[in-house]
């Protein structure tokens, strides 16, 4: 998965994996690196040219991190005609001008035309450039009066009385077929042109949103540090009581050898509260659980210096495909238990560092 910012690829920020069992889909996707409160997950149909994106759901975001599993129908994906053959991509909404997505081939999508999927009569289906529907209703017309052609053709009464003056004694199949596909095309060139117009309009909108928005948080910056500075001895002093009373009833050890500058404790599940609340969630990471699992500990402490840093530790063994999970899941940092030169096939912790005085 790639982030987009404002129609352009950046970086890698995660991954999507897709498996199909028995007419089941099952869609799992991990993102890192998100600034938003929230994403909107759309799998990608094969229109290159106008993308649409078939509604999966959202995802909230954790830490700058997000994730989840989606399950569908591979031959009705979310109850449309599309089929998971079908699908080309995944799009996931991130901001005004910021998307992630991944394409399954390499044609050039048009990226700003993307649009949610919607369901449509068989009638307005034609208007998507597909004069085969065109075709098709005409014969269905045959017992219809010139009048009433017309009118199911265009959709409109003004051109149906010039068409229907047009074919007045020429009730032929080909006419209504050239007069469907010139009506086609012209309303067609008049959504492009009313679209054109609405994207002009969004983008000017869209600057003053994000002016009101940097005046807002400069404001906000503003107030944020007046009330994080007189605050902040508060919250490290009650921190600091906490974490005596909870190492008052579990031990206090080293992890490291040879590092006396480094104290932690074994840290089970149930004991989770007592980290500040914006880390509960880690609690349902999926990496944090297979590491419990197998070693029925975490570890959770300090690193002595000017200050102290605290963080949480995952018991685990160092491999290559190991640390790329790790820093997907959040926990990009790894230091052996044995001082070592090769880290691969030693053990040690998987770790991240926390903010005690949130």
């Amino acid at each position: 998965m790639f982030r987009y910012e404002n129609g352009k690829k950046m970086e890698n920020c995660g991954f999507a994996k897709v498996e199909v069992r028995q007419q089941e889909c099952r869609i799992q996707i991990q993102l890192k690196g998100i600034t938003a409160e929230k994403t909107d997950v759309y799998l990608l149909n094969d229109n290159i040219d106008f993308p649409k994106g078939l509604f999966l759901g959202s995802m909230s975001v954790h830490d700058h991190m997000a994730g989840n599993v989606f399950g569908c129908h591979a031959e009705h994906v979310n109850d449309t005609q599309y089929t998971i053959r079908q699908i080309r991509g995944i799009y996931i909404v991130t901001g005004e001008d910021t998307f992630v997505a991944s394409q399954w081939d390499d044609q050039e999508t048009r990226w700003k035309n993307f649009r949610p999927w919607e369901v449509k009569t068989e009638n307005s289906a034609t208007s998507e450039g597909n004069t085969s529907g065109a075709e098709n209703n005409v014969g269905h017309l045959e017992n219809k009066s010139e009048a009433e052609k017309a009118t199911i053709l265009t959709g409109d009464k003004q051109k149906a009385e010039s068409v229907s003056i047009l074919t007045e004694g020429k009730p032929n199949t080909e006419n209504e077929i050239r007069c469907s596909k010139n009506i086609n095309e012209e309303l067609e060139a008049n959504r492009i042109k009313n679209e054109r117009k609405d994207t002009i309009e969004e983008d000017r909108i869209s600057v003053d949103k994000k002016e009101l928005q940097a005046t807002q948080q400069t404001v906000a910056v503003s107030e944020k540090n007046f009330s994080v500075t007189m605050g902040m001895e508060k919250m490290l002093s009650a921190w600091e009581t906490e974490w005596e009373r909870f190492t008052a009833t579990h031990t206090l050890f080293c992890p490291f050898d040879e590092d006396e500058g480094v104290y932690g404790v074994k840290l089970q599940l149930q004991d989770f509260k007592v980290l500040p609340k914006q880390y509960h969630y880690l609690a349902n990471n999926s990496f944090l659980l297979h590491g419990y699992y197998n070693y029925q500990m975490l570890l959770f402490g300090y690193m002595q210096g000017e200050a102290k840093q605290w963080f949480l530790g995952i018991p685990g063994v160092f491999s290559n495909q190991e640390q790329l999970l790790a820093g997907i899941f959040g926990f990009p940092e790894f230091r052996t238990k044995q001082v070592t030169r090769q880290k691969t096939g030693e053990f040690g912790y998987w770790y991240r560092y926390l903010d005690m005085r949130k």
